[in-house]
Protein backbone atom coordinates (compact mmCIF):
# COMPACT_ATOMS: atom_id res chain seq x y z
CA UNK A 1 0.00 0.00 0.00
CA UNK A 2 1.37 3.06 -1.30
CA UNK A 3 2.19 5.69 2.09
CA UNK A 4 0.80 9.03 1.31
CA UNK A 5 1.24 12.63 2.61
CA UNK A 6 -2.26 13.13 4.01
CA UNK A 7 -5.07 11.65 5.32
CA UNK A 8 -8.35 10.60 3.08
CA UNK A 9 -12.05 10.86 3.31
CA UNK A 10 -14.58 9.51 1.00
CA UNK A 11 -15.79 12.39 -1.87
CA UNK A 12 -19.59 12.73 -0.43
CA UNK A 13 -17.99 13.67 2.91
CA UNK A 14 -15.36 16.00 1.77
CA UNK A 15 -17.81 17.33 -0.37
CA UNK A 16 -20.79 17.85 2.31
CA UNK A 17 -18.22 20.15 4.65
CA UNK A 18 -16.51 22.72 1.87
CA UNK A 19 -18.72 26.10 0.59
CA UNK A 20 -20.47 25.29 -2.58
CA UNK A 21 -19.82 29.03 -3.72
CA UNK A 22 -17.42 31.63 -3.64
CA UNK A 23 -13.72 32.06 -3.92
CA UNK A 24 -12.05 29.75 -1.64
CA UNK A 25 -8.48 28.17 -1.12
CA UNK A 26 -9.05 24.69 -0.48
CA UNK A 27 -6.48 22.61 0.47
CA UNK A 28 -4.78 19.62 2.87
CA UNK A 29 -2.58 21.71 5.76
CA UNK A 30 -1.58 21.91 9.03
CA UNK A 31 0.22 24.41 11.31
CA UNK A 32 3.49 23.94 9.85
CA UNK A 33 2.87 22.60 6.25
CA UNK A 34 0.63 22.91 2.94
CA UNK A 35 0.07 20.30 0.63
CA UNK A 36 -0.10 21.30 -3.54
CA UNK A 37 0.10 19.24 -6.58
CA UNK A 38 1.74 18.90 -9.96
CA UNK A 39 1.77 16.55 -12.92
CA UNK A 40 4.48 15.63 -14.62
CA UNK A 41 6.47 12.89 -16.90
CA UNK A 42 7.68 10.24 -15.45
CA UNK A 43 11.77 11.16 -15.58
CA UNK A 44 10.82 14.44 -14.22
CA UNK A 45 8.39 13.34 -11.26
CA UNK A 46 10.88 10.34 -10.86
CA UNK A 47 13.95 13.32 -10.42
CA UNK A 48 11.75 15.42 -8.07
CA UNK A 49 10.94 12.24 -5.77
CA UNK A 50 14.62 11.51 -5.03
CA UNK A 51 16.05 14.93 -4.84
CA UNK A 52 13.12 17.04 -3.57
CA UNK A 53 13.57 19.41 -6.02
CA UNK A 54 12.90 20.04 -9.60
CA UNK A 55 16.43 21.96 -10.89
CA UNK A 56 19.11 19.69 -12.52
CA UNK A 57 16.72 17.15 -13.81
CA UNK A 58 17.02 17.57 -18.30
CA UNK A 59 13.44 17.82 -18.78
CA UNK A 60 12.56 20.45 -16.73
CA UNK A 61 12.78 23.80 -18.00
CA UNK A 62 14.21 26.50 -15.13
CA UNK A 63 12.73 30.01 -15.66
CA UNK A 64 9.67 28.62 -17.45
CA UNK A 65 6.49 29.52 -15.09
CA UNK A 66 5.53 26.30 -13.32
CA UNK A 67 1.95 25.85 -11.96
CA UNK A 68 0.93 24.21 -8.58
CA UNK A 69 -2.38 23.36 -7.14
CA UNK A 70 -3.69 23.28 -3.84
CA UNK A 71 -6.63 21.56 -4.88
CA UNK A 72 -6.85 17.57 -5.49
CA UNK A 73 -9.28 17.51 -7.71
CA UNK A 74 -8.05 20.42 -9.83
CA UNK A 75 -5.71 18.50 -10.61
CA UNK A 76 -7.18 15.74 -11.00
CA UNK A 77 -9.38 17.79 -13.90
CA UNK A 78 -6.02 19.03 -15.50
CA UNK A 79 -4.16 15.65 -15.67
CA UNK A 80 -7.22 13.66 -16.63
CA UNK A 81 -6.50 11.31 -13.32
CA UNK A 82 -2.41 11.27 -14.67
CA UNK A 83 -3.73 9.89 -18.39
CA UNK A 84 -2.54 12.98 -19.96
CA UNK A 85 0.72 13.33 -22.02
CA UNK A 86 3.29 14.56 -19.59
CA UNK A 87 1.04 14.31 -16.55
CA UNK A 88 1.22 10.56 -15.75
CA UNK A 89 2.50 11.00 -12.48
CA UNK A 90 1.14 13.09 -9.96
CA UNK A 91 3.20 14.17 -7.33
CA UNK A 92 1.98 16.24 -3.80
CA UNK A 93 4.25 18.34 -2.44
CA UNK A 94 5.11 19.33 0.54
CA UNK A 95 5.29 22.87 1.20
CA UNK A 96 6.45 24.93 5.03
CA UNK A 97 3.37 26.78 4.91
CA UNK A 98 5.62 30.05 5.41
CA UNK A 99 6.76 29.34 1.78
CA UNK A 100 2.99 29.06 0.39
CA UNK A 101 1.94 32.04 2.30
CA UNK A 102 4.47 33.96 0.65
CA UNK A 103 3.06 32.54 -3.19
CA UNK A 104 0.41 34.68 -2.18
CA UNK A 105 1.83 37.99 -1.32
CA UNK A 106 3.59 38.06 -4.44
CA UNK A 107 1.04 36.72 -6.40
CA UNK A 108 -1.58 38.92 -5.54
CA UNK A 109 -0.77 41.78 -7.33
CA UNK A 110 -1.99 39.91 -10.22
CA UNK A 111 -5.13 39.70 -9.34
CA UNK A 112 -5.54 43.58 -8.47
CA UNK A 113 -3.61 44.93 -11.83
CA UNK A 114 -4.95 44.44 -14.52
CA UNK A 115 -2.99 46.52 -17.09
CA UNK A 116 -2.88 45.01 -20.89
CA UNK A 117 0.09 42.46 -21.45
CA UNK A 118 1.65 43.35 -17.65
CA UNK A 119 3.49 39.83 -16.79
CA UNK A 120 4.06 39.31 -13.17
CA UNK A 121 6.92 36.33 -11.57
CA UNK A 122 3.79 34.78 -9.32
CA UNK A 123 0.66 34.60 -11.19
CA UNK A 124 -2.59 33.29 -9.11
CA UNK A 125 -5.92 32.85 -10.92
CA UNK A 126 -9.28 31.71 -9.53
CA UNK A 127 -11.11 29.01 -12.21
CA UNK A 128 -14.04 26.88 -11.27
CA UNK A 129 -13.46 23.89 -9.03
CA UNK A 130 -14.09 20.69 -10.82
CA UNK A 131 -15.97 17.46 -9.53
CA UNK A 132 -14.68 13.81 -9.92
CA UNK A 133 -15.90 13.32 -13.25
CA UNK A 134 -14.38 17.02 -14.51
CA UNK A 135 -17.81 19.18 -14.33
CA UNK A 136 -17.43 22.28 -13.18
CA UNK A 137 -17.94 23.62 -9.59
CA UNK A 138 -19.77 26.69 -8.48
CA UNK A 139 -16.83 27.65 -6.09
CA UNK A 140 -13.61 28.87 -7.56
CA UNK A 141 -10.06 27.47 -6.88
CA UNK A 142 -6.87 28.47 -6.91
CA UNK A 143 -3.86 27.82 -8.94
CA UNK A 144 -0.41 29.72 -8.21
CA UNK A 145 1.92 30.64 -11.41
CA UNK A 146 5.52 30.78 -9.94
CA UNK A 147 8.11 32.19 -11.70
CA UNK A 148 11.15 34.57 -11.28
CA UNK A 149 12.72 34.52 -7.89
CA UNK A 150 10.60 32.66 -5.89
CA UNK A 151 10.06 30.25 -8.85
CA UNK A 152 14.05 29.74 -8.87
CA UNK A 153 13.93 28.96 -5.19
CA UNK A 154 10.76 26.29 -5.55
CA UNK A 155 12.75 24.74 -8.73
CA UNK A 156 15.57 24.25 -6.45
CA UNK A 157 13.38 22.71 -3.03
CA UNK A 158 13.53 25.83 -0.57
CA UNK A 159 10.58 25.52 0.60
CA UNK A 160 9.62 21.80 -0.07
CA UNK A 161 9.53 19.67 2.79
CA UNK A 162 9.13 16.30 0.83
CA UNK A 163 7.70 15.26 -2.55
CA UNK A 164 5.81 12.23 -3.03
CA UNK A 165 4.66 10.55 -6.37
CA UNK A 166 0.93 9.16 -5.08
CA UNK A 167 0.18 8.26 -9.01
CA UNK A 168 -0.71 4.83 -7.40
CA UNK A 169 -3.53 6.14 -5.66
CA UNK A 170 -4.42 8.31 -8.10
CA UNK A 171 -5.07 5.80 -10.63
CA UNK A 172 -6.86 3.47 -7.98
CA UNK A 173 -9.03 5.93 -7.62
CA UNK A 174 -10.04 7.24 -11.27
CA UNK A 175 -11.91 3.95 -11.83
CA UNK A 176 -14.56 5.12 -9.00
CA UNK A 177 -14.47 9.02 -10.53
CA UNK A 178 -15.19 8.50 -13.81
CA UNK A 179 -17.79 5.76 -13.17
CA UNK A 180 -19.41 7.95 -10.65
CA UNK A 181 -19.00 5.54 -7.39
CA UNK A 182 -18.24 9.02 -5.41
CA UNK A 183 -19.43 6.65 -2.23
CA UNK A 184 -16.23 4.56 -2.80
CA UNK A 185 -14.14 7.03 -4.15
CA UNK A 186 -11.32 8.56 -1.48
CA UNK A 187 -10.06 11.78 -1.50
CA UNK A 188 -7.48 13.90 0.52
CA UNK A 189 -8.93 16.10 3.38
CA UNK A 190 -9.00 19.12 2.72
CA UNK A 191 -10.59 22.17 4.23
CA UNK A 192 -10.95 25.43 3.83
CA UNK A 193 -7.59 28.05 4.10
CA UNK A 194 -7.51 30.87 5.90
CA UNK A 195 -5.71 33.39 5.26
CA UNK A 196 -4.26 35.33 8.53
CA UNK A 197 -3.36 38.57 6.88
CA UNK A 198 -6.76 40.37 6.63
CA UNK A 199 -5.34 42.67 3.88
CA UNK A 200 -3.93 39.93 1.56
CA UNK A 201 -7.10 38.07 2.02
CA UNK A 202 -9.19 40.82 0.88
CA UNK A 203 -6.61 41.47 -2.19
CA UNK A 204 -6.92 38.15 -3.11
CA UNK A 205 -11.19 38.12 -2.97
CA UNK A 206 -11.00 35.07 -0.93
CA UNK A 207 -14.75 34.91 0.17
CA UNK A 208 -15.46 34.72 4.41
CA UNK A 209 -16.63 31.55 5.75
CA UNK A 210 -17.40 30.04 9.75
CA UNK A 211 -14.33 27.93 8.90
CA UNK A 212 -11.30 27.11 11.39
CA UNK A 213 -7.80 26.93 9.99
CA UNK A 214 -7.05 24.03 11.16
CA UNK A 215 -6.29 21.09 8.36
CA UNK A 216 -6.16 18.65 10.74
Amino acid sequence: MQSLPFATASYTTQSATLPQFGRHIVARFDGATVVVYQAFNPLIASYAVEQGKFAGCPDFKLGRKTWVKPGFLWMMHRSGWATKPNQERVLAITLERTFFDEMLRQGAESLTIRAEGQKFPVQLQWDPDHKPDGSREVRRAIQIGLGGELGDKYARGIGIVKVVDVTEFVRAQSEYATTGQYDRLQVPLENVYKVADVNLAMSLGIDRVGKSDQGK
